[in-house]
């Protein structure tokens, strides 16, 4: 058994370091003064950001797709090949960062299988767009993967997990409620990025990236911090963006919840002795359940497949009181709403994105239309998405009270990450 000091002080010098170092590269390449003011009128050239990888449809960029689909089918195998048979959390280890390496810090990124689903949801509204097969490559294997034998692409290929899985230093467990609360918050996060590729707003999921910007050395301020303080925080949250923020993880979910071949405590071998429970950082290893708390599941888990169309009328509903808000980050909804206000002030000043709409000659007409039609489609939008959000609350809680109504130790499917932390605490292996 190894010395759990001298780990806990080796991963806590780890993180520092690796703290220090993305805060020093990162904060370096962004504007943290203003730009002086020349009187001669000298401009200062606009900064043109290179793509960090083409996407070509030929050329160099189909090849890099195609050695890209060809690591991501390698590592998912090597993941698969550590997890069931050689049950290895080291090699899995070892995995994650080749990973994190390649897929996070080599390719900046991108392809990303999380923002993958956004180009998906842009293909089926939107039939002058191609889908590159690359990209569609990335968002179907890791799917096909889970149906099949669960959360491989999470345990150690996924580079945003792979990030948050090197900090974990002691993770602690959040109470149940809690815990099962802030999961649905992915779902919201999913129809939030759905409504905002069918409106126009742009891709949310890549812009609010928290760990972009660590991979490319480059980006604003407050996404820093915020990619900063989601790894802080990992080192006692387990994984609280895969957790709590992933909207991939919806699809994950539910395709591993379904998986026959998942990773899963052997019934025959197991004695209850209680250690992979705790030893689970994501919480995902529920305890045995008593005949009350059995019978206590039984009538919740009838009551709620009663009440589904309740649920998801209800979701419709109250997603819809979200339409200002989501309206309100298109960019023509916000010109619009900046003309407004200084219309109604009269004092003369205008800003300089009204100086520019003035100057262009764009008629005030045209930018109401689209701001009408921008708000009735994110009406529409959430509509739809909270019957599906209503849909994904009731199918998760049936599946969880199914998982936690067992007489003996049960590993949540569609919870489990596959990381491997509790092969080192079984006795019998």
């Amino acid at each position: 058994m190894p010395d759990n000091n001298s780990r806990f002080h080796l991963r806590s010098i780890l993180l520092f370091l690796f703290t220090l170092f993305c805060f020093l590269h990162v904060s370096g390449s962004s504007n943290r003064y203003p730009q002086p003011e020349f009187e001669t009128g000298y401009e200062i050239p606009a900064a043109s950001v290179v793509s960090p990888k083409s996407t070509t449809v030929s050329g160099s960029g189909t090849a890099e797709r195609r050695i890209d689909i060809i690591t991501l089918l390698a590592v998912l195998s090597a993941a698969a090949y550590a997890i069931y048979i050689k049950r290895s959390r080291t090699l899995i280890f070892i995995i994650a960062v080749i990973s994190l390496f390649w897929f996070g810090f080599y390719r900046k990124g991108c392809v990303c299988a999380v923002g993958s689903l956004q180009n998906v949801v842009l293909s089926f509204l939107d039939s002058t767009y191609v889908l590159p097969v690359g990209i569609l490559a990335f968002f179907v294997i890791p799917l096909i993967t889970a149906l099949i034998l669960g959360r491989i692409f999470c345990s150690a290929v996924c580079p945003l997990g792979a990030i948050q899985e090197l900090v974990i230093i002691r993770p602690v467990h959040l109470p149940v409620w809690l815990n099962r609360i802030l999961g649905f918050i992915p779902a919201l996060y999913l129809a939030a990025a759905c409504t905002g590729v069918y409106t126009g707003t742009g891709f949310l999921i890549c812009r609010y990236d928290p760990f972009v910007s660590l991979f490319r050395m480059s980006g604003q301020m407050p996404m820093i911090i915020f990619g900063l303080t989601m790894l802080g925080a990992g080192t006692v949250i387990a994984r609280p963006y895969c957790r709590f923020l992933c909207p991939y993880s919806v699809l994950l979910k539910l395709a591993s919840g379904v998986s026959r071949n998942r990773l899963s405590i052997t019934k025959k071998e197991c004695v209850p002795c209680g250690l992979c429970a705790p030893a689970c950082p994501v919480q995902a290893i529920n305890p045995p359940a008593d005949a009350h708390a059995i019978n206590m599941r039984i009538r919740s888990f009838i009551i709620i497949a009663a009440i589904t169309p309740v649920i998801i009328a209800l979701c419709g509903w109250g997603l819809g009181f979200a339409e200002p808000f989501f309206s309100s980050l298109h960019p023509s909804v916000r010109l619009h709403t900046l003309l407004s206000r200084e219309a109604e002030k009269g004092d003369g000043l205008m800003s300089l994105e009204t100086q520019t709409y003035q100057v262009s000659g764009a008629n005030p007409v045209t930018l109401a239309a689209e701001v009408e039609t921008v708000r009735r489609r994110a009406a529409r939008a959430l509509r739809i998405t909270g019957w599906l959000l209503g849909l994904y609350i009731s199918l998760r809680s049936l599946m969880f009270l199914r998982s936690a109504g067992s007489t003996r130790y049960e590993a949540d499917p569609s919870e489990c990450v596959q990381c491997g932390r509790c092969f080192e605490y079984c006795p019998r292996k």
